[in-house]
């Protein structure tokens, strides 16, 4: 082979790679939706087509009772809307509850007016009930079975089912005629969409020359295609509005298997629903299932039944409850199914969950791994790392954190005491880790995001401590919370940002005091500085005294110099060095690098100065001194000079 061909076989290889990994984690993403059954309504005969009205109610025809019938969504109380309860023909422009009608079977709804459509399946006839004045009238057909086209009223159905009020338009199932039949509502006028008159099953192509057999379910969608049991075919087909074509969805022989679309296997569906994602909703009638072809996966499940006819089970998973000779389905906007359950005489309830408590339900069709700002909840930065995703963009925040994301800390704001937090210490990033269990804190590594020149290390041994300390830590969330921020010292010993570190009680936000460690935190950094030899080196680890306010290196704190590298020579003969070292400490407070060859000649420096001062202090003490033996000096001479003038002046006086 050459190496053209086989780089381009290594080429492909990788872009199937790609593929598979790309829907594997597709795959991952989202889970199939499982249904919980219940019972809306018990004891009737419902069968064929049910809708949904405006206010939510779901209507069914009672073939058996002859009746038009609505179920109250909420309590399930059924109002009969049309009919007697007697089987014939009375005729039209009758109040709906005084009109006859025969084995009715199919009812649809528009969703503008109201109007109630129904096919009065043994009078031959399509009918509807003017919402607005409770009139029932005909729509289509002469109330004689046969077959003609032309003005809908005057054209003969054979057993017509299923309408489908849909854009202006009625569509239905003229069952024994073998067809798909409009009738246009603007003129009355009626034609085949689909169907030759021959019951069979002759392949898939134009509409107008496929044929079809008993219809027992349609349904329409927005833009009008149709979708159909072709029952005694045993199939789920598809009318394409566009092409005017029939196409087969599933199905070819009398059998049940779930898989794939083309290896699947039906027993005289009945009812047919499209639920808001495409997917195709079926009652197969003869195995006692409700089942859903996913459109995008090219497969069949079955969502509701056992497989063997039974009586109704409520409360459960919907595949745990048995169901007799299904028929009419109905697949609402929130993912809702409603069953004709025939033999049971119910109307069951369908209603979508996840069985995972990481997906979420959307739109009652899909099992939709929960993601917070497109990170899935099974992902450790989910919420920045610092929270729980409840739901599509609906975070939890841990202790110290809020946000949408939980991206902000506000931890100084809760741990007001942090004297870090209240210095003047120009903090650049804080961190907050959050335990259930102190033991989760043993060994513990707290990383900064803006620099990985520093770090801290938390001995193994922690728990222990705290433990010992405090018997109720075990029962704790402890949080520890580190702050790294700027040298901005007065005294520029200082060589490295300052890093603190405190432990605190969760619930009360009280500090933890650490001391006497047997086992040190080691914190570890690696810091650039510039100094006239390597020997001449002379760097320690020091922490902040919060009471004398000072920087202080000492017993408490040791350094441990792991590696320095030389990074530059510079012109006047210094080195700028790169050093790491560790500071291993037994307590908890505000830690740093000093310079001791800074601070020794800063020392002596000040010394000097003290010096200078001192001399100039006494000096200016001893000119005090001096300033005031002077004046008491002339005092005592003006004191002197008169009295000695008094003693003379007495004198003279005597003489």
């Amino acid at each position: 082979m050459s190496k053209h061909n086989l780089l381009l076989l290594l080429l492909l290889i990788l872009l199937f790679i790609h593929v598979y990994h790309s829907d594997l984690v597709t795959c991952q993403s989202s889970i199939d939706v499982k249904y919980k059954i219940t019972t809306l309504v018990s004891g009737i005969s419902a069968d064929g087509r049910i809708d949904q009205g405006l206010n939510g109610d779901i209507y069914f025809t009672e073939k058996v009772d002859n009746y038009i019938s609505k179920a109250n969504i909420k309590t399930g109380i059924v109002t009969r809307l049309i009919g007697t309860g007697i089987g014939g023909f009375n005729g039209d422009g009758l109040l709906a509850n005084l009109t006859q009608v025969n084995s009715p079977k199919g009812v649809s709804i528009s969703q503008i007016s109201g109007d109630i459509y129904f096919a009065d399946s043994s009078n031959n006839l399509i009918r509807v009930m003017n919402a607005a004045t409770n009139i029932v009238s005909t729509i289509a057909g002469t109330g004689s079975f046969g077959f003609s086209e032309g003005n809908a009223t005057s054209s003969k159905l054979n057993k017509p089912t299923e309408p489908v009020y849909w854009n202006g338009q009625l569509l239905f199932a003229d069952s024994l005629n073998y067809r798909i039949r409009k009738v246009d509502l603007s003129n009355g006028m009626i034609s085949t969409l689909t169907g030759t008159g021959i019951s069979e099953f002759n392949g898939d192509g134009l509409a107008l020359i496929v044929s079809i057999t008993e219809i027992q379910a349609l349904t329409a969608t927005l833009n009008g295609d149709l979708y159909f049991a072709d029952s005694d075919s045993f199939r789920i087909r598809k009318y394409i509005q566009s092409t005017k074509s029939v196409i087969t969805l599933v199905g070819s022989t009398n059998n049940y298997r779930d898989g794939l679309v083309n290896q699947s296997l039906l027993s005289y569906p009945e009812g047919v629903s499209v639920a808001s994602n495409g997917d195709v909703i079926f009652s197969d009638n003869s195995n006692h299932v409700i089942r859903k072809i996913s459109i995008s996966k090219g497969m069949v499940s079955t969502i509701a039944g056992t497989g063997s006819a039974g009586a109704a089970i409520d409360n459960v998973d919907a595949t745990n409850s048995p169901m007799q000779f299904p028929s009419g389905v109905l697949v609402n906007s929130q993912g809702i199914i409603y069953v004709n359950d025939n033999d049971n005489n119910r109307i069951r309830v369908l209603t979508p969950y996840c069985s995972d408590s990481n997906y979420e339900l959307i739109d009652g069709v899909v099992c939709r791994m929960k993601n917070c700002f497109g990170i899935a909840i099974n992902e450790s930065t989910v919420c920045s790392g610092h929270g729980k995703c409840n739901s599509d963009n609906n975070c939890t925040c841990s202790f110290g954190y809020s946000g949408n994301d939980c991206s902000i800390l506000d931890a100084c704001s809760l741990f007001t005491s942090n004297y870090a937090c209240s210095s003047s210490f120009n903090t650049s990033e804080t961190k907050l880790l959050t335990v259930s269990n102190i033991t989760q804190l043993d060994s513990s590594i707290i990383q900064f995001s803006s620099t990985s020149s520093i770090s801290i290390s938390l001995p193994s041994s922690i728990s222990q401590y705290l433990q010992a300390t405090d018997t109720n830590l075990s029962n704790e969330t402890i949080s520890v919370l580190s702050l790294l921020s700027a040298n901005n010292a007065k005294d520029s010993n200082l060589v490295s940002p300052i890093v603190s570190l405190t432990l605190y009680k969760s619930s009360t936000k009280s500090e933890i005091q650490i001391q006497n460690l047997k086992d040190p935190i080691s914190i570890q950094f690696q810091i650039n500085t510039t100094v006239p030899s390597i020997s001449s080196l002379n760097i320690t680890c020091s922490y902040f005294n919060e009471i004398q306010k000072l920087w202080i290196s000492d017993s408490t704190i040791k350094t441990i110099i792991s590696k320095i590298d030389t990074i530059n020579t510079l012109s006047d003969g210094n080195v700028t060095i790169s050093v790491s070292l560790n500071c291993e400490t037994s307590h908890l407070t505000s830690f740093g690098i000093i310079d001791q060859n800074y601070k020794k000649a800063n020392k002596e420096s000040q010394t000097k100065d003290d010096s200078v001062m001192l001399q100039d202090n006494t000096t200016v003490l001893i000119a005090a001194i001096v300033g005031s033996v002077g004046g008491c000096c002339v005092l005592v001479t003006i004191l002197v000079i008169i009295i000695s003038v008094i003693i003379l002046l007495r004198r003279r006086h005597k003489h």
